[in-house]
C-alpha cells in the first residue's frame, strides 16, 4: 500500500491549515501532524478504511457495530539522540491499538526500540508495506540514529466504539492530536498540558489525579453535556463536589456552580451566554470570555464534555 499523499503532508503541513503539528518533549526532533479539520481527519480515515484495519481487528475489541478510528497522524523524525521508553496505552483492557507503518525516508532501515516481558531490549525493523500493531503496555521507544530525508510513520489510533472505556483511551489520543473522534463517533478538539502551570480557574481540584491528556478547547458552536456524575454539597454560595469513579474532589465557585447546573440539560455555548447574560450585569463580551475560559475549566477537569453540532468544526 503506497501513501504518496503523507510524503507530501509530512513536507508542507506546518503551512497548511488543515492540519496541525505538536512535537512532543523527547530527545528528538519528533514532530506529530496531525488533521485540524473535519477535511483533514477525512484524509486519515481514507487512509485507515483502505489498508481495512477493521476487518484484521474487530475480533479483539468489545464492538457495538465497528472499530473506531480515533485520531491518524504523521510521526516523522531526522534525529534521536537517545531513547524514551514508553507505553501509547495503559488499562484500556486492550481496547484501543495503536498501528504504526512506514511512508517515506526508510533508507538503508529504521526500526523501533521495544522491551519483552523479561525486560530485554529487542529491535523491530519497519518494512515497507508491513505495519506493526499494539495495545497495552507495550514499552517502546524510537533508537538513536538520524535520517535524512525525515523518516515518516503513519500511525493511527483506534479501538472500540464503546464510551464506557473512554476516560483510559482519551488520556493518550488527546495528546498526540487535535481533533479526535469518541469511540460513538462525535468529534472533540483536545489540547496538551501547558506544563505544571498554577491553577487559579473557577474550578479547584482539592484531591484529583492529573488528567491534563484530555484538556478540551471551547468551541462556540458545541453543545455542553456533563460528562460524570458528582456526589454535590452546597457550602454557602460554593459547591463542593465528588467524583466518586475517580476520587477526586472540586469546588466550584458561585458561576461555575451556575454553569453546572444549568448543564443538567445539555446546552450550546450561545444558549448558556444568553441564559448568564439574563441574570448577570456584564457586558456580552466579557460574558463571552469568560464563559469560555469557564467551559475549558470544567473540561480540563473532566467534568463536561463537548459535541459538535452537525459535525463542522468552527475555531
Amino acid at each position: 500500500m503506497r501513501f504518496g499523499e503523507f510524503a507530501e503532508l509530512a513536507r508542507i503541513a506546518e503551512s497548511d491549515p488543515e492540519y496541525c503539528t505538536r512535537r512532543p518533549s523527547w530527545n528528538s526532533d519528533i514532530r506529530w501532524i496531525s488533521a485540524d479539520t473535519m477535511a483533514g481527519f477525512a484524509t486519515f480515515q481514507s487512509a485507515f478504511d483502505r489498508i481495512d484495519v477493521a476487518r484484521h481487528t474487530r475480533e479483539f475489541l468489545d464492538l457495538e457495530s465497528q472499530v473506531r478510528l480515533y485520531a491518524g497522524f504523521l510521526h516523522t523524525r531526522s534525529q534521536c539522540s537517545e531513547p524514551n521508553f514508553h507505553v501509547d496505552w495503559s488499562l484500556t483492557n486492550n481496547e484501543a491499538f495503536t498501528l504504526l507503518t512506514p511512508v517515506c525516508g526508510l533508507g538503508d532501515g529504521q526500526s523501533l526500540l521495544y522491551k519483552k516481558l523479561t525486560g530485554e531490549v529487542a529491535e523491530y525493523t519497519y518494512r515497507p508495506g508491513e505495519a506493526i500493531v499494539f495495545g497495552d503496555h507495550f514499552i517502546h521507544s524510537t533508537p538513536p540514529g538520524s535520517s535524512d530525508p525525515p523518516f515518516t510513520l503513519l500511525v493511527f489510533n483506534f479501538g472500540t466504539d464503546k464510551m464506557n472505556h473512554w476516560d483510559k483511551i482519551r488520556k493518550t489520543t488527546g495528546t498526540q492530536c487535535r481533533l479526535i473522534r469518541r469511540p460513538d463517533g462525535q468529534f472533540s478538539r483536545s489540547e496538551r498540558p501547558q506544563g505544571n502551570k498554577v491553577d487559579n480557574s473557577a474550578v479547584i481540584p482539592e484531591m484529583s489525579e492529573s488528567i491534563g491528556h484530555s484538556e478540551y478547547l471551547c468551541v462556540e458552536r458545541e453543545i455542553y453535556r456533563r460528562a460524570v456524575e458528582l456526589l454535590e454539597a452546597d457550602v454557602n454560595d460554593e459547591l463542593v463536589a465528588l467524583d466518586p469513579a475517580r476520587g477526586n474532589c472540586f469546588g466550584l465557585n458561585a458561576v461555575a456552580k451556575d454553569v453546572w447546573r444549568k448543564l443538567e440539560t445539555p446546552k450550546s455555548f450561545n444558549d448558556l451566554r444568553a441564559e448568564l447574560l439574563a441574570e448577570y450585569d456584564v457586558s456580552e463580551e466579557q460574558c463571552a470570555e469568560e464563559l469560555k475560559a469557564l467551559l475549558s475549566d470544567l473540561a480540563e477537569k473532566g467534568l463536561i464534555a463537548a459535541e459538535l453540532q452537525d459535525g463542522s468544526i468552527t475555531d
